[in-house]
């Protein structure tokens, strides 16, 4: 699953909370936020990685597609 940090209404670092507690699922988290401790937080509940946006460099886009053929 991709997830944002910043979703109107929800932060995305509830859903991340209740989602890996309540499912074996991989979770990216693909977002604009730039403070590292909420980034920090994420990784620490269980998400797979980080790839920043507007534009994933080689390394989030390797990220991204490592985790996709993974869990297809």
């Amino acid at each position: 699953m991709l997830l944002d940090l910043n979703m109107p209404g929800v932060r995305g670092i509830d859903v991340l909370a209740e989602i890996i507690g309540a499912r074996d699922m991989t979770v990216i988290i693909l977002t604009g936020e730039s403070k590292f401790g909420e980034i920090s937080y994420a990784l620490k509940l269980g998400a797979r990685g980080v790839v920043t946006a507007p534009f994933p460099s080689k390394l989030g886009r390797g990220l991204l597609l490592r985790n996709l053929v993974n869990t297809a």
